[in-house]
């Protein structure tokens, strides 16, 4: 495909543009959009080493690819079909598609659990999202606040949602550490809400900050899988 010319005004090899590899424009497409929503927000955790530079928010989207989870690439280009709309059905659709993401963040520690086979925990492939996350971060001071602050992501009382998410949003938590946590801490709500009760009568711009969240989450859970030795 790279050696038929460029004879097109795409500035790129034709058969590319007639024949567009999904893969390879999703990955780039997912790149660019996880860099501009969190360079500013990881660029604060540099102190701590868990800033995502250029090279590795291109290389996020490349390694779920890699590993078969393409429903990661799937949801960018299914978010760039959507449009600005504010229909209900709309709203609606935006809402599933933050719903069928939330698990994402399980998936992927599942798959980490799996892959460390012997090293890890024993019954820690059959706990819940949050013991996860513990294993996962255990060697910094995120494990203790996620345990600490757990009662927030929980959905058995009659609580509103967006009651739980402002609760989050107000404690004090660690100064260097702070945006891990607050960014998994939504996550889990969202999973856990989004799983047993969906996620209802929330607005647009919501919803794509619900998305962050749990993608934030999902970022930053990758950069410590990397800096642990895990991938």
């Amino acid at each position: 495909m790279s050696e038929v010319g460029r004879v097109t005004s795409h500035f790129r090899p034709t058969l590319s543009v007639v024949l567009p590899d999904w893969i390879e424009e999703q990955k780039a497409h997912s790149a660019r959009l996880l860099r501009r929503w969190f360079q500013p927000v990881t660029a604060t955790l540099a102190p701590v080493k868990h800033d995502v530079n250029d090279a590795e928010y291109k290389e996020i989207p490349a390694w779920f690819a890699r590993e078969g989870f393409l429903p990661f690439l799937l949801l960018f280009e299914r978010l760039q079909e959507r449009g600005g709309s504010d229909s209900g059905r709309a709203l609606l659709v935006l809402s599933k598609e933050v719903e069928a993401a939330a698990p994402g963040l399980e998936h992927f520690l599942n798959f980490l659990i799996a892959d460390q086979g012997a090293s890890v925990p024993q019954g820690l492939k059959h706990s819940t999202l949050l013991p996860k996350l513990y294993w996962l971060w255990g060697d910094t001071p995120v494990a203790a606040e996620l345990k600490q602050r757990r009662a927030l992501t929980r959905t058995a009382d009659a609580t509103p949602f967006a009651n739980q998410r402002l609760e989050i949003g107000k404690v004090q938590l660690d100064p260097q550490w702070g945006v891990v946590t607050r960014y998994t801490l939504e996550a889990v709500l969202i999973r856990n809400y989004g799983q047993h009760r969906g996620l209802r009568e929330c607005e647009r711009e919501e919803l794509f900050e619900h998305l962050r969240s749990v993608l934030g989450a999902t970022v930053l859970a990758w950069k410590h899988a990397r800096l642990r030795g895990f991938l």
